[in-house]
């Protein structure tokens, strides 16, 4: 999804997003919750698979 928000010089408008730190406990809680979604839509449980391993064998890109 992309957002295009009209802007001028001194609109006084911030877009820089906050950083916001999670705890792993917080971040095991989400992938739990996502992970059903992501096996329907691309065919990988993710509970499976670490960080490195899907970027190492694109596990994701589909053809």
């Amino acid at each position: 999804m992309l957002h295009i928000i009209p802007r001028k010089q001194g609109d006084n408008i911030n877009l820089q997003l906050p950083t916001i730190r999670l705890s792993k406990a917080d971040m095991n809680a989400i992938v739990q919750k996502i992970a059903p979604g992501i096996k329907k839509q691309f065919g990988v449980n993710p509970l499976e698979y670490s960080a490195k391993t899907i970027a190492d064998k694109e596990v994701l890109k589909k053809e």
